[in-house]
C-alpha cells in the first residue's frame, strides 16, 4: 500500500499506556526539521477507550498502524502474567478503521526492533520518559521502511 503525500498515518502501541505516534506525509525539503514531522502522544488513563476513539477520529487517519497481541492467556495476577488491556484498544482500533473503511496494518511486537532507541536517538526523537509513545514511533517508522518512505530518517542514523 502506498501513502499519498498529505496523507496521515497513526500508529499505535496499545495496552494500559497507549502509545501514539502520528505522522504527516509531506514533502521534505533541504534543511528540514524532524520534529515537525512527528506528533507523540500517550494516553495513561486507566480506562482510555474513549479518549483513543476520539484520537482517532479526531485526527482521521488514511492508514493507522496497531500493534498485535501474540501473547497466550495468562494466568492473572500469577508469574509471567500480562495486561490484556492491549485487546481492549485493539479493538476500539479495528472498530474504527472498519466503520471508515481506513486501512488498519497490524505488526508484530517483533517489528518495532528494527528501529532501536539508538537509532531514534541519532534521529532526536529519543524521549526516554515517554516508553510507549516511543514505541509506536518505532512501529511508524517500521511502517514507513516498508512502504519505501524511510529514506530521508535512514540517511540521517548513517
Amino acid at each position: 500500500m502506498k501513502v499519498a503525500r498529505g496523507r496521515r498515518i497513526i500508529a499505535l502501541d496499545p495496552g494500559g499506556t497507549t502509545g501514539v505516534a502520528i505522522f504527516q506525509n509531506q514533502p521534505i525539503s533541504e534543511g528540514w526539521n524532524i520534529d515537525s514531522l512527528f506528533n507523540l502522544v500517550q494516553l495513561a488513563e486507566k480506562e482510555h477507550h474513549k479518549k483513543l476513539w476520539q484520537l482517532l477520529t479526531g485526527q482521521d487517519p488514511d492508514v493507522v498502524v496497531c500493534e498485535r497481541f501474540d501473547s497466550p492467556m495468562p494466568v492473572l495476577g500469577g508469574p509471567g502474567s500480562v495486561n490484556i488491556d492491549a485487546r481492549e484498544y485493539i479493538g476500539v482500533t479495528k472498530l474504527y478503521c472498519y466503520l471508515t473503511g481506513k486501512p488498519c496494518v497490524m505488526q508484530t511486537r517483533a517489528s518495532r526492533n528494527l528501529w532501536t532507541p539508538d537509532k531514534l536517538r541519532k534521529l532526536g526523537l529519543w524521549i526516554p520518559e515517554q516508553k510507549h509513545a516511543m514505541d509506536a514511533l518505532r512501529h511508524l517508522l517500521y511502517f514507513l521502511n516498508q512502504e519505501g518512505m524511510a529514506g530521508p530518517f535512514l540517511q540521517r542514523i548513517r
